[in-house]
Formats: structure tokens, C-alpha cells, sequence
């Protein structure tokens, strides 16, 4: 498995883990902020795996078309817009918890990014600034 995919993955973990706090906490508030706790979680989870297979298909391969990268972006946005009009239309869920539910995976990667971060000359592949002895910049290796 690459890197990314192994990121990809510990995302969703996190996402599902933080998912299940959400709707223990939710449901302390009643149905409609369970609902809206479900309803967020479910389209959150949605939209990250969509933006990461999109992500995927458009860094991965040569000679994609921007255009098209742009276009399926476009449309994946007002897929989400859609599914939130929907679900706020047709169960009129808790807008609170709903944007904090929604808003789960984009944490998820943040803080998965960030302990992720390896630090400077690990063997790894991290950056190496190490100071020079003769007083000149260092040099930066990868």
C-alpha cells in the first residue's frame, strides 16, 4: 500500500472514531441532533472519499485535463449542496450538529496530517537543515 493510501486510511479511522463521540454526544441532546449527528458523519465520510478518489485519479496519471479536474470538483460541490438541502429539507435534523459531524473529516485529516509529520533528517525521507561549520545556509536534502 503506498503512503497516501496508508493516510487515506488512518483519515477514515480517525473519522469513524470521531464519528462514534459525535453521535454518543448527539444523541445526550435528543433525536434531531442524533439525526443531524448521522446525516453529517454520513456526508462528511462521502465527500472526503470522493475528494480523495478525484485527488487520486488527477495526481497520479499524466496528461489529465485541468479543465475536467475542475469541472468534476464543480460538480462534487454541488452534489454536496444538494445532499444538504435535501437532508435539511427532508429531516429536519440539528444544524449544529450537523456542521460539526460534517466538519469531522476535515479534522480528521488535520490531525492525522500533523502527527504524520516526520521530523527533520529521519531516515525516512524527512528534510535535513542541518547547520553548517563553515557559517554558510544548509543545505537542504530530501
Amino acid at each position: 500500500m503506498t503512503s497516501s493510501g496508508r493516510t487515506i486510511r488512518n483519515v477514515e479511522r480517525l473519522h469513524i472514531a470521531l464519528a462514534v463521540v459525535a453521535c454518543g454526544v448527539s444523541a445526550l441532546f435528543g433525536r434531531q441532533a442524533l439525526i443531524g449527528a448521522i446525516v453529517g458523519v454520513a456526508i462528511g465520510g462521502v465527500n472526503f472519499r470522493v475528494g480523495a478518489f478525484l485527488t487520486r485519479r488527477f495526481t497520479e496519471g499524466t496528461g489529465r485535463s485541468k479543465s475536467a479536474a475542475v469541472f468534476l470538483l464543480v460538480g462534487k460541490l454541488a452534489l454536496l449542496a444538494l445532499a444538504l438541502g435535501a437532508a435539511m429539507r427532508l429531516l429536519h435534523p440539528n444544524p449544529i450538529s450537523l456542521l460539526v459531524a460534517l466538519s469531522l473529516a476535515p479534522l480528521s485529516t488535520m490531525i492525522v496530517t500533523a502527527l504524520g509529520q516526520r521530523p527533520a533528517g529521519s531516515a525516512d525521507g524527512g528534510v535535513s537543515a542541518e547547520p553548517r561549520s563553515d557559517g554558510r545556509a544548509p543545505e537542504v536534502s530530501r
